[in-house]
């Protein structure tokens, strides 16, 4: 693939290929954000001069996910679910705690434990 193949039917063929497959919108979106990126940085470095990625119709796309907070009786309820039978879940599932109770993201706490 050349950087002037990054055209209206690249995009559109990208699009139908996420969809086909069962690739949520934000996935898609990702990985055209991404693309964009590349393409700007490349572009910049006077690498290309394929500008099609700055126009109107290549856009990443998104759907707004709604943040669900748990309460304190879900999280009781976690932290009761018997994992001993399986080492794995429960380190996930006290790694997943200690984020809720400390505020952290599970990629936050995996880089301060190093996991």
């Amino acid at each position: 693939m050349k950087w002037n193949d990054v055209d209206r039917t690249f995009y559109t063929n990208f699009l139908e290929w996420h969809l086909e497959n069962g690739c949520s919108q934000n996935y898609t979106g990702k990985h055209i954000k991404d693309l964009k990126a590349l393409m700007k940085v490349a572009y910049d470095e006077g690498v290309h001069c394929n500008m099609e990625f700055t126009k109107r119709y290549f856009i990443a796309q998104y759907n707004k996910q709604k943040k669900v907070p748990l309460n304190i009786n879900e999280v009781q309820r976690l932290e009761n679910i018997d994992t001993s039978d399986d080492l794995n879940s429960v380190c996930q599932k006290d790694i997943f705690l200690l984020g809720v109770y400390l505020g952290l993201r599970v990629s936050d706490i995996k880089r301060v434990l190093q996991i």
